[in-house]
């Protein structure tokens, strides 16, 4: 493995050469010509409403529109420039207004959705039971579920139209004035991404004082916040209720193919044990010999592993650890590398956290802000955790089937992390494996329990605004400090400027799917176990991973003996990390 073959920064050059490259303009046009074909046809000819052969040949069409280069490499082309930080002054109009054209092709196909999800349900039952549209049998019952909430044609080509500049825009400009903002760090201005990154690893004073200037600037953007959370949020409202859905997350947890009746005992039975989260940091405290343990203070490290994560060194143990599962993954990891699909460093007007980014026809990408950080080795191996599924999901699925649901998709990129873990583990001296096992808890402590208050707490500011018609951003900073409270417990001590972390906390921009990284974590860990005690688990495992969205996520996690509808479930994995804070207790000779 060659090191000097690496980029570490994205190579978009395979998909446009500038954002003025006449090829996306071209690519548009054919789309639109296409898509423009595709209506005609099926306006004209409708035989599609009742003939599962006619339905057949409609849905390989459509399949067939979204595979071409204009239908997604155009918009993610620009939307990843401009995430790497390498925006121009136009383009956010060149964004907005392709995204403009999409909408009106959307707009314009409207009419044939609309009018199969009107068919009757008695034929909707004889389109399912023929054996000719068993490739779309799932997809069509998830589309017929969807129909039910359909409105006419005008009013969804209204929503669709008002999506940008009542949301997108709203979101697209708090993202933008974020990336813009600095403090200053040992005589340099760094992006607040890397700042915050950097605060679980310095002293206590050098600590608070970065905080200080985080929160200084979080606050001179808080007028900013309050109108955009309550824009897009009562933007939802009016949503929901010409559709007709009752609750806040109800299409959320349409869109993610899951069950209220499964999420939410979940969800409470999270917020019930609490109290483990709060042990946690009882014990933090005593560890650290705080008289007071702040809100910045909750996810510092103990002590310091002597060993600096360069992103060399965490892409060669990340290789480490996928050749061992499989080979065919560590190969996948290097082609990322080589490839420049990978974009590692933090810079001035990147956006902040990670992700990874998969589509049709175009190369799956990861963005990350690495700083030599333990924290950043983890990052880097959830993220290829996401590209790993999307790899798997793509090989062995059709298009329709390709993506997967928010419920399943936490599941591969935390399984991938414990493998890090397990890899440096042994490495480790017997103090820094005690360091190493309490950040591991911190980890857990944050996925579980901080996004199940999360949850809460969005579901609170949802509802206040349903109710109320408005949250100033005073109130909003109030109940999100009520809900970090919940799962922080009497030992960390909360400042009223703590609550305007909504701010900077992107999640709550893409409305209630904060749950699936709790959902994700407590299953990934199970299924861990098992690998552990029966290596040859891997391939049930694999099996979830190849699923994409052909299944409901409880049936693909049937597939490897899970049961994810019953609570008794989950509990196995909150004693598990209630069993890590006791050894933590026994090693460091501290009691709860």
């Amino acid at each position: 493995m060659n090191s000097k073959q690496w980029k570490t920064d994205w190579d978009l050059s395979t998909l446009y050469t500038s954002i003025n490259d006449p090829q996306i303009e071209t690519d548009i046009k054919n789309l639109e010509r296409a898509s423009a074909s595709f209506v005609k046809k099926y306006t004209k000819d409708k035989k599609y409403l009742e003939d599962a052969g006619a339905l057949l040949k409609l849905l390989r069409d459509e399949i067939a529109l979204g595979e071409l280069p204009g239908a997604t490499k155009p918009l993610r082309y620009l939307t990843l420039m401009k995430h790497a930080g390498r925006s121009t002054p136009d383009i956010d109009k060149k964004i907005n207004l392709f995204s403009e054209r999409l909408k009106k092709m959307s707009n314009e196909s409207l009419a044939i959705s609309l009018a199969l999800g009107k068919i009757s349900p008695t034929l909707q039952k004889k389109l399912l039971a023929d054996p000719r549209l068993d490739e779309f049998k799932y997809h069509l019952e998830l589309f017929f579920q969807q129909a039910k909430y359909q409105l006419s044609e005008a009013e969804e080509k209204i929503i669709t139209l008002k999506s940008g500049p009542a949301s997108s825009m709203w979101t697209s400009g708090v993202e933008k004035a974020i990336s813009k903002k600095t403090v200053l760090f040992e005589g340099k201005e760094i992006p607040i991404p890397e700042a915050a990154a950097k605060l679980s690893e310095l002293p206590y004073k050098k600590r608070h004082a970065l905080y200080e200037q985080i929160l200084t600037q979080e606050m001179t953007l808080a007028d900013y916040a309050e109108g955009e959370m309550n824009a897009i949020i009562t933007n939802k409202k009016i949503n929901d209720a010409l559709r007709g859905f009752k609750n806040p997350y109800d299409t959320a947890f349409m869109g993610d193919e899951v069950r209220a009746q499964d999420i939410l005992p979940f969800v409470q039975l999270v917020t019930e044990n609490f109290p483990i989260a709060h042990r946690f940091y009882k014990l933090k405290k005593q560890i650290l010999k705080l008289d007071k343990m702040k809100y910045v203070d909750r996810n510092v490290k103990i002590g310091g592993i002597k060993q600096k994560f360069t992103f060399e060194d965490s892409a060669k143990l990340l290789m480490g650890a996928l050749e061992k599962v499989d080979p065919e993954f560590a190969t996948l990891f290097e082609d990322f590398l080589k490839n420049g699909q990978i974009d590692v460093f933090p810079k001035k007007g990147k956006i902040g956290g990670a992700y990874s980014w998969s589509g049709t026809n175009v190369p799956t990408v990861v963005l990350l802000n690495h700083v030599d950080t333990f924290d950043s080795l983890t990052t880097l191996a959830h993220e290829m955790g996401h590209a790993i599924h999307s790899y798997l999901s793509h090989k062995h699925q059709s298009p329709q089937y390709r993506g997967y649901s928010t419920a399943v998709a936490e599941t591969a990129s935390t399984f991938f992390e414990n493998f890090i873990f397990e890899t440096i583990l042994p490495t480790l001296s017997p103090q820094e494996q005690v360091i190493a096992l309490h950040d591991k808890i911190d980890g857990s402590i944050a996925t579980v329990f901080r996004q199940i208050a999360a949850f809460n707490f969005e579901l609170e500011l949802h509802n206040k605004i349903r109710s109320e018609g408005y949250a100033e951003h005073e109130e909003i900073a109030g109940l999100m400090s009520k809900h970090l409270k919940s799962y922080l417990g009497k030992a960390v001590e909360l400042e009223e400027q703590d609550g305007y972390v909504f701010v900077l906390w992107s999640h709550f921009r893409h409305f209630f799917y904060v749950y699936s990284y709790a959902y994700g974590e407590l299953i990934s860990d199970a299924l861990y176990a098992r690998y552990k005690q029966d290596p040859t688990s891997i391939t049930d495992i694999l099996e979830i991973f190849k699923a994409g969205s052909s299944l409901p996520p409880h049936k693909i996690f049937k597939k490897a003996g899970i049961d994810t509808t019953k609570t008794d479930f989950f509990m196995l994995g909150l004693k598990k990390i209630e069993a890590d804070i006791i050894e933590l207790e026994r090693l460091t000779k501290l009691k709860k």
